[in-house]
């Protein structure tokens, strides 16, 4: 989305697939500067339909993704783990971050978002709260004991800064 978009551009755009319960911009905890997307829950689950259509529309001068998103289920943390210094640099500071499960559990999921998930597999993990200043070379040293990874993929800001989110990709089911 464009750093400039406001509720109103959002209800607007998205006002004929039907009604709005909540719209959240994603901010960064620190900053509270927007990340660029949000999330949009409608009242009616058929909504999700019409507005997954609009994907690939111009608002404000930029191209629109929309994507299905899962609601959130109630996912289990695992223990919390404390990062030293030297596997994830933060300035030289320890930091405590949650872990959870990289694959969702079914049980406290509703039947809707079960189907949605069979026939997936779950290579990926999404990892955010990360220091700006880590590097691939730090966080291949703290998961090195998760597997082997195929791939990391930094999320950055247009202008090439880190947002302190990654996904990173393992080269089997269960790295």
């Amino acid at each position: 989305l464009s750093w400039h978009v406001d509720e109103q551009t959002i209800r607007d755009t998205f006002q004929e697939c039907g009604a709005i319960e909540t719209i959240r911009f994603a901010e960064d905890r620190t900053t509270g500067e927007f990340k660029g997307f949000g999330h949009i829950k409608f009242q009616e689950t058929e909504s999700t339909d019409k507005a997954v259509a609009l994907s690939g529309i111009d608002v404000l001068g930029k191209t629109m993704k929309v994507q299905y998103a899962l609601g959130k289920p109630d996912v289990p943390k695992q223990e919390e783990q404390t990062y030293k210094s030297s596997e994830v640099s933060n300035g030289g500071k320890k930091g405590k971050k949650e872990v959870y499960s990289p694959k969702p559990n079914k049980e406290n999921m509703t039947e809707e978002q079960q189907k949605l998930l069979d026939g997936y597999t779950f290579t990926k993990v999404y990892m955010h709260g990360l220091p700006f200043n880590a590097t691939e070379d730090d966080v291949r040293t703290f998961l090195q004991h998760c597997g082997d990874i195929k791939n990391i993929k930094f999320v950055l800001q247009e202008d090439g800064r880190s947002t302190g989110r990654m996904i990173v990709e393992f080269q089997k089911i269960g790295g």
